[in-house]
């Protein structure tokens, strides 16, 4: 008895050092990626700066990219200024294989503000991922 209670005793053991010694292979050497100083700091002096990104698009290519990182930093605009709005997208495709896109925004509150002076002054693509990032200027004093 005291020897099956020896053979556990040591299996445990060996099992258990065997699971904190661990085997490494070669480590996959991942590219460092430099993301514009804007990505994470987009203000600039008399603008409100915004950063937004897309994902690739099914559908649309770098233009469906553009669309919805546009989309993105609206409603990242009305966030800081205090207004919401509703924003809806609708992609209709034509038997040609054309497709046209439809965008539809409602403020939900009183206040109104003008983004039509908003200007994209840079776009930088990820080079793995492929998504787009935009950095979007808009003039202080602009609601």
């Amino acid at each position: 008895m005291k020897r099956i209670l020896n053979i556990a005793l040591a299996l445990v053991i060996s099992v258990t050092l065997a699971s904190c010694v661990t085997t490494q292979g070669p480590r996959s050497v991942k590219t460092q990626i430099n993301y514009p100083f804007w990505v994470e700091n987009p203000t600039l002096n008399g603008f409100i700066g915004i950063s937004t990104d897309a994902n690739v698009q099914s559908m649309g290519g770098l233009e469906g990219q553009r669309r919805v990182a546009m989309l993105k930093a609206k409603a990242e605009y009305s966030r800081i200024k205090k207004t919401s709005i509703e924003a809806t997208t609708e992609i209709t495709l034509t038997g040609s294989g054309e497709q046209s896109l439809t965008d539809q925004r409602r403020l939900s509150s009183g206040t109104a503000f003008r983004f039509d002076e908003a200007f994209v002054k840079e776009e930088w693509i990820h080079p793995e991922t492929q998504a787009l990032y935009i950095w979007v200027l808009v003039p202080e004093g602009n609601l």
